[in-house]
Protein backbone atom coordinates (compact mmCIF):
# COMPACT_ATOMS: atom_id res chain seq x y z
CA UNK A 1 0.00 0.00 0.00
CA UNK A 2 1.05 3.49 -0.98
CA UNK A 3 2.24 5.53 1.88
CA UNK A 4 1.27 9.06 0.70
CA UNK A 5 -2.53 6.90 -0.05
CA UNK A 6 -5.02 9.50 1.28
CA UNK A 7 -8.21 7.53 3.13
CA UNK A 8 -11.48 8.40 3.80
CA UNK A 9 -14.50 6.70 5.33
CA UNK A 10 -17.29 4.49 3.50
CA UNK A 11 -20.83 4.95 4.01
CA UNK A 12 -20.38 1.20 5.74
CA UNK A 13 -17.14 2.85 8.15
CA UNK A 14 -19.96 5.54 9.20
CA UNK A 15 -23.00 3.40 9.54
CA UNK A 16 -20.54 0.99 12.11
CA UNK A 17 -19.27 4.31 13.88
CA UNK A 18 -22.85 5.50 14.60
CA UNK A 19 -23.97 2.24 15.86
CA UNK A 20 -21.06 1.58 17.69
CA UNK A 21 -20.53 -1.92 15.97
CA UNK A 22 -18.58 -4.54 17.75
CA UNK A 23 -17.11 -5.51 14.49
CA UNK A 24 -14.93 -3.03 14.84
CA UNK A 25 -12.10 -3.27 17.47
CA UNK A 26 -11.15 -0.29 19.47
CA UNK A 27 -7.80 0.65 16.89
CA UNK A 28 -10.06 -0.12 13.93
CA UNK A 29 -12.45 2.20 15.39
CA UNK A 30 -9.77 4.72 16.10
CA UNK A 31 -8.07 4.30 13.03
CA UNK A 32 -11.70 4.89 11.38
CA UNK A 33 -12.16 7.92 13.09
CA UNK A 34 -9.07 9.52 12.46
CA UNK A 35 -9.75 9.15 8.05
CA UNK A 36 -11.23 12.09 7.06
CA UNK A 37 -10.18 12.50 3.42
CA UNK A 38 -7.07 14.61 4.04
CA UNK A 39 -4.45 12.13 6.09
CA UNK A 40 -2.23 9.32 4.18
CA UNK A 41 -1.42 6.44 5.01
CA UNK A 42 2.39 7.57 6.81
CA UNK A 43 0.10 9.79 8.74
CA UNK A 44 -1.55 7.13 10.81
CA UNK A 45 1.53 5.60 11.63
CA UNK A 46 2.23 9.07 13.24
CA UNK A 47 -0.87 9.39 14.98
CA UNK A 48 -1.44 5.63 16.44
CA UNK A 49 1.79 5.45 17.34
CA UNK A 50 2.60 2.06 15.70
CA UNK A 51 2.85 0.67 12.19
CA UNK A 52 -0.52 0.09 11.08
CA UNK A 53 -0.48 -0.38 7.42
CA UNK A 54 -1.85 -4.29 7.74
CA UNK A 55 -4.68 -2.48 9.90
CA UNK A 56 -5.50 -0.26 7.14
CA UNK A 57 -5.01 -3.07 4.73
CA UNK A 58 -7.79 -4.75 6.45
CA UNK A 59 -10.04 -1.77 6.56
CA UNK A 60 -9.84 -1.28 2.55
CA UNK A 61 -10.24 -4.75 2.12
CA UNK A 62 -13.32 -4.87 4.13
CA UNK A 63 -15.01 -1.79 2.92
CA UNK A 64 -14.70 0.43 5.64
CA UNK A 65 -11.89 2.46 3.91
CA UNK A 66 -11.22 3.81 0.44
CA UNK A 67 -8.62 6.32 -1.48
CA UNK A 68 -9.52 9.64 -1.89
CA UNK A 69 -9.97 10.28 -6.12
CA UNK A 70 -6.39 12.78 -6.28
CA UNK A 71 -8.45 14.50 -8.93
CA UNK A 72 -11.04 15.59 -6.38
CA UNK A 73 -7.55 17.65 -4.72
CA UNK A 74 -6.76 19.20 -8.42
CA UNK A 75 -8.00 22.81 -9.43
CA UNK A 76 -10.99 22.34 -12.37
CA UNK A 77 -9.73 22.70 -16.08
CA UNK A 78 -11.10 25.80 -16.16
CA UNK A 79 -8.97 26.93 -13.62
CA UNK A 80 -5.39 25.94 -14.12
CA UNK A 81 -4.16 28.50 -11.25
CA UNK A 82 -5.70 27.09 -8.54
CA UNK A 83 -7.12 30.22 -7.07
CA UNK A 84 -10.41 28.68 -6.29
CA UNK A 85 -10.81 27.91 -2.63
CA UNK A 86 -9.61 24.36 -2.23
CA UNK A 87 -10.69 22.33 1.53
CA UNK A 88 -8.97 23.51 4.25
CA UNK A 89 -6.10 20.91 5.71
CA UNK A 90 -6.36 19.06 8.36
CA UNK A 91 -4.33 21.00 12.02
CA UNK A 92 -3.55 20.02 15.03
CA UNK A 93 -5.82 22.86 16.70
CA UNK A 94 -8.47 21.92 18.48
CA UNK A 95 -11.14 23.20 16.89
CA UNK A 96 -14.29 21.34 18.19
CA UNK A 97 -17.84 21.70 15.88
CA UNK A 98 -19.37 24.43 16.85
CA UNK A 99 -21.98 23.73 19.79
CA UNK A 100 -25.58 24.08 18.92
CA UNK A 101 -28.64 23.78 21.14
CA UNK A 102 -29.06 19.71 20.42
CA UNK A 103 -25.26 19.39 22.14
CA UNK A 104 -26.81 21.27 25.53
CA UNK A 105 -28.09 18.80 27.91
CA UNK A 106 -28.97 20.97 30.80
CA UNK A 107 -27.39 22.00 33.70
CA UNK A 108 -24.41 23.26 32.82
CA UNK A 109 -23.63 20.10 30.49
CA UNK A 110 -22.40 19.96 27.03
CA UNK A 111 -20.97 18.00 24.41
CA UNK A 112 -18.80 20.73 23.66
CA UNK A 113 -17.71 21.57 27.14
CA UNK A 114 -16.90 17.94 27.53
CA UNK A 115 -14.68 18.09 24.46
CA UNK A 116 -12.64 21.31 25.34
CA UNK A 117 -11.85 19.40 28.66
CA UNK A 118 -10.32 16.09 26.84
CA UNK A 119 -8.55 18.66 24.98
CA UNK A 120 -7.14 20.36 27.90
CA UNK A 121 -6.21 16.62 29.95
CA UNK A 122 -4.32 15.36 26.59
CA UNK A 123 -2.48 18.37 26.77
CA UNK A 124 -1.79 18.78 30.01
CA UNK A 125 -0.60 14.85 30.42
CA UNK A 126 0.88 14.03 27.21
CA UNK A 127 1.55 17.18 24.90
CA UNK A 128 5.29 17.23 26.05
CA UNK A 129 5.87 13.87 27.30
CA UNK A 130 4.13 11.46 24.60
CA UNK A 131 3.44 14.40 21.41
CA UNK A 132 2.42 11.92 19.24
CA UNK A 133 -0.55 10.31 21.29
CA UNK A 134 -1.41 13.76 22.26
CA UNK A 135 -1.94 14.05 18.38
CA UNK A 136 -3.74 10.98 18.45
CA UNK A 137 -6.05 11.83 21.26
CA UNK A 138 -6.89 15.37 19.58
CA UNK A 139 -7.62 13.59 16.32
CA UNK A 140 -10.00 11.21 18.50
CA UNK A 141 -11.67 14.27 20.02
CA UNK A 142 -12.65 16.51 17.42
CA UNK A 143 -14.01 13.68 14.92
CA UNK A 144 -16.06 12.15 17.95
CA UNK A 145 -19.67 13.48 16.21
CA UNK A 146 -22.09 12.49 19.16
CA UNK A 147 -21.80 11.27 23.30
CA UNK A 148 -21.31 7.52 22.21
CA UNK A 149 -17.85 8.36 20.38
CA UNK A 150 -16.55 10.95 22.40
CA UNK A 151 -17.70 8.68 25.69
CA UNK A 152 -15.01 6.01 23.79
CA UNK A 153 -12.52 8.50 23.22
CA UNK A 154 -12.68 9.90 26.83
CA UNK A 155 -11.94 6.03 27.76
CA UNK A 156 -8.76 6.08 25.64
CA UNK A 157 -7.61 9.03 27.14
CA UNK A 158 -8.58 7.77 30.78
CA UNK A 159 -6.60 4.70 30.12
CA UNK A 160 -3.40 6.84 29.40
CA UNK A 161 -3.87 9.07 32.21
CA UNK A 162 -4.56 6.19 34.83
CA UNK A 163 -1.11 4.76 33.44
CA UNK A 164 1.24 7.52 33.97
CA UNK A 165 -0.57 9.38 36.68
CA UNK A 166 -2.20 6.73 38.93
CA UNK A 167 -5.77 5.47 39.05
CA UNK A 168 -7.14 7.84 41.50
CA UNK A 169 -6.10 11.01 39.12
CA UNK A 170 -8.06 9.61 35.86
CA UNK A 171 -10.79 8.78 38.43
CA UNK A 172 -11.15 12.03 38.97
CA UNK A 173 -10.88 13.10 35.72
CA UNK A 174 -13.54 10.75 34.87
CA UNK A 175 -15.78 12.69 37.72
CA UNK A 176 -15.91 16.40 36.31
CA UNK A 177 -16.46 15.01 32.79
CA UNK A 178 -19.55 13.12 34.11
CA UNK A 179 -20.50 16.62 35.23
CA UNK A 180 -20.64 17.64 31.68
CA UNK A 181 -21.82 14.62 29.24
CA UNK A 182 -25.77 13.32 29.75
CA UNK A 183 -26.33 11.83 33.28
CA UNK A 184 -24.84 8.33 33.31
CA UNK A 185 -23.21 8.43 30.22
CA UNK A 186 -19.42 7.26 31.76
CA UNK A 187 -21.59 4.85 34.27
CA UNK A 188 -20.64 2.05 31.49
CA UNK A 189 -17.81 0.25 31.69
CA UNK A 190 -14.58 1.10 30.01
CA UNK A 191 -14.10 -0.37 26.87
CA UNK A 192 -11.81 -2.81 26.18
CA UNK A 193 -8.64 -1.02 24.37
CA UNK A 194 -6.01 -3.25 23.48
CA UNK A 195 -6.01 -6.49 21.44
CA UNK A 196 -4.47 -9.69 22.29
CA UNK A 197 -3.09 -10.18 18.30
Amino acid sequence: MQPTLILEKTPKALQSLSQRGRDLSPRQRALLLLANGQRHVREFDALMGQNVVDLVAQLVREGYLRAVDPRAAEPPADDPTGAMPRPRPATDAPAAPKEVAADRFGHGRSIAAARMYLFDMAERFFARAQPELALQLRGLFREARDVPELVESAWFLLSHVKAVAGEERAEGIRVRLATMLPEGALDVAAPPLTESS
